[in-house]
């Protein structure tokens, strides 16, 4: 699972509509999951799957297709806050924003 943030961010290149998001507890641990399921123009799919997300922004989602157009992970475990390792942000349209203790991500075709 230890992948890094070039990796993440080489492998969310090009998918931009999303096909699903869900947010669900971590059973009794107090904590959040969310899972980002992204399509891209050929059929692709790939899914995120984040640990411990806090800081959770949306804005303009729904009433239609929507679309991350360029989302981003940056590593700041530098910052060194609680259970934050990385950050999400759509770079373009800044619709999408969160942070999270740990990601996983999923490629399927």
């Amino acid at each position: 699972m230890s992948q890094s943030v070039e990796q993440i961010n080489e492998a969310l290149a090009g998918f931009t509509d999303i096909e699903e998001l869900s947010l669900g507890p971590r059973s009794r641990q107090e904590r959040y999951d969310l899972r980002v399921v992204l399509t891209d123009a050929r059929g692709g799919r790939i899914a995120l799957n984040c640990g411990d997300v806090s800081g959770l922004k949306i804005t303009d989602f729904g009433g239609g297709l929507s679309q991350i157009l360029c989302l981003r992970a940056e590593d700041v475990r530098s910052r060194r806050l609680d259970r934050v390792s990385f950050h999400f942000a759509d770079k373009e349209r800044d619709t999408v924003a969160f942070d999270c203790a740990t990601v996983d991500v999923e490629r399927s075709s």
